[in-house]
C-alpha cells in the first residue's frame, strides 16, 4: 500500500496558477554524503522548470520549481552519473536545469547549424520584440542556425530574416538523445531552415524520411512503420517506456472501459461522453493552453467548479456544479513511488491498462478510485485523455493522463443527460 498525496484546489485561478516556494533546509551535518562537493551558497536561476529528487535518484514530492526561481545552491553530486545540484536536506535538482546557452557555447555547437527546440517558442525581431502574426514554432521543431545575437542581456539563435528565437528554448541535434525527438520523424532530416512569413512557418528541408508514409502507417502498429519500430527497438534495447501512438489509443480505450465498469459496479449508470469535455481533457494535455497551465502542470484532483467551469461554459449553463479533474504525471513511469507497484516491462496495451488501472486501488486514501468511481454524481459525463510523453531522460518517459469527470442534479442537466446518448 502506498500514500499518495492529491491536491484538492478550491482557488481562485490567480491561485491555481501560482506555485508555492518549495521548503528547503540546509542541514550542517553531511558525513553521510561523501560524495557531495561542498561549495559556497549562492543562488543560481533555473532556465526550466525542475522536479526535486531524493539521493537515489527518486522524485521527492509532486513539487515542481519553476523556470526562473532563484534557488539556494549548498552543494553538488552524482546521481547515477547525472550532476545534481543540492538544494537541502535530500533535495536535488538537475544541473541541466540550470544550464544556459552562453554565446560561446551557442557558437561551438552552431557548426553543423543544425538546432530542435525543447519548448515551444515564440519568433523575435532584432530588437527582441515579438514579431506579430508569426506562428508560434512547436516543441521539437528542427531549424537551421544562421547566426547568434545578445539582445537585451539574453543569447538569441537567429533564423535569418531579421527572426530569433530564444536560445534557451533550443538544443543542438548533435546533443546526445537527440535522435529520440519528434519519435524519430525527424531523425534524417540534413537541411531544414525555417522563415516565419506572414504568420506562417516555411520549411525549406530534406529529410530521409518518408513523412507521407511515417503518416499513414503510425496508428496501424504494421511492421513497414520503420520509425516506430526502430524506437521501439531502441527503447528495448536502453530499457525506456516507450508506445506508439496505436497503443496509447489502445491503451487509453481499455483503461475507459475498466473505468466505465468499476463505476458499473459502484451501482452507478456507465459515464456518457460529452464534445465539450473531450476537447477540455485534449487541451489539458497540451503545453502552453490555458487548461494546461491550471490543470495540466502537476499532479493530483482539482475539483472547482467556477474555476474550471470557465472552460466549460455549455456544460456550466445546464447547471454543472460538480468537477474532478484528475491530472496524472506518472501513470505509467518511474520516479515515483508508484513504480514499485507497476510492472513497468509491460507493453501489452490492455495489461498496461490494468496495471495504470490496479496501480490506484492500491493507494490508501482511495481519492483517485472515488473521482475515477465518479461519487455521488448519478448523471455524470466523463473524459479521459492518455499520453505518452518521451521527453527528457529515458528514465522520464512514460504515460501521463487526465481523467475529467462532471455532474449534477439540476432538472436541465438530467433532462439533456438522459437525451445524449
Amino acid at each position: 500500500m502506498f500514500k499518495k498525496k492529491n491536491i484538492l484546489v478550491s482557488l481562485s485561478v490567480a491561485t491555481l496558477l501560482s506555485v508555492g516556494a518549495v521548503g528547503v533546509s540546509e542541514v550542517n551535518n553531511t558525513a553521510n554524503n561523501t560524495n557531495i562537493v561542498q561549495a559556497a551558497v549562492k543562488k543560481k536561476k533555473l532556465t526550466h522548470n525542475a522536479y526535486i529528487y531524493r539521493s537515489n535518484g527518486y522524485r521527492y514530492g509532486k513539487k515542481v520549481l519553476k523556470k526562473g526561481k532563484k534557488v539556494n545552491i549548498l552543494g553538488q553530486k552524482k546521481i547515477h552519473g547525472k550532476k545534481y545540484y543540492r538544494i537541502g536536506k535530500n533535495q536535488y535538482v538537475k544541473v541541466a536545469n540550470f544550464t544556459q546557452n552562453t554565446k560561446a557555447s551557442i557558437q561551438s555547437n552552431a557548426v553543423n547549424g543544425q538546432y530542435y527546440l525543447t519548448h515551444n517558442a515564440y519568433v523575435y525581431n532584432a530588437e527582441g520584440k515579438r514579431i506579430k502574426g508569426a506562428d508560434t514554432l512547436k516543441k521539437n521543431h528542427i531549424f537551421t542556425v544562421v547566426g547568434t545575437k545578445t539582445i537585451n542581456g539574453e543569447s538569441y539563435l537567429s533564423l535569418g530574416n531579421g527572426q530569433y528565437v530564444k536560445a534557451a528554448n533550443a538544443q543542438s541535434t548533435s546533443a546526445q538523445g537527440t535522435n529520440n525527438i519528434a519519435t524519430g520523424t525527424t531523425a534524417g532530416a540534413t537541411n531544414n531552415s525555417s522563415v516565419v512569413t506572414s504568420g506562417k512557418t516555411t520549411n525549406s528541408s530534406t529529410s530521409t524520411t518518408n513523412k507521407s508514409s511515417v503518416k499513414s502507417n503510425k496508428h496501424n502498429g504494421s511492421k513497414s512503420d520503420t520509425s516506430s519500430k526502430s524506437e521501439a527497438e531502441k527503447a528495448k534495447a536502453k530499457g525506456y517506456i516507450y508506445f506508439n501512438d496505436d497503443q496509447v489509443a489502445q491503451i487509453q480505450n481499455y483503461l475507459w472501459q475498466r473505468i466505465n465498469s468499476y463505476r458499473q459496479s459502484k451501482g452507478y449508470p456507465a459515464y456518457k461522453t460529452n464534445p465539450e469535455l473531450t476537447s477540455f481533457v485534449n487541451r489539458v494535455m497540451q503545453e502552453g493552453t490555458p487548461e494546461y497551465n491550471i490543470v495540466g502542470y502537476g499532479n493530483g484532483t482539482i475539483q472547482n467548479t467556477d474555476t474550471l467551469g470557465q472552460f466549460l461554459p455549455k456544460l456550466k449553463a445546464l447547471g454543472m456544479d460538480s468537477i474532478r479533474s484528475l491530472n496524472d504525471l506518472d501513470a505509467f513511469g518511474y520516479g515515483n513511488v508508484k513504480q514499485f507497484f507497476l510492472n513497468l516491462n509491460e507493453r501489452d496495451p490492455k495489461k498496461v491498462a490494468d496495471e495504470i488501472f490496479n496501480a490506484y486501488t492500491k493507494e490508501d486514501d482511495n481519492l483517485d478510485l472515488r473521482t475515477l468511481e465518479g461519487h455521488k454524481d448519478k448523471y455524470a459525463y466523463a473524459a479521459l485523455k492518455v499520453k505518452y510523453d518521451g521527453s527528457g531522460t529515458y528514465s522520464q518517459r512514460g504515460l501521463k493522463l487526465n481523467f475529467t469527470v462532471v455532474g449534477s442534479y439540476a432538472p436541465e442537466w438530467i433532462k439533456a443527460w438522459e437525451a445524449s446518448k
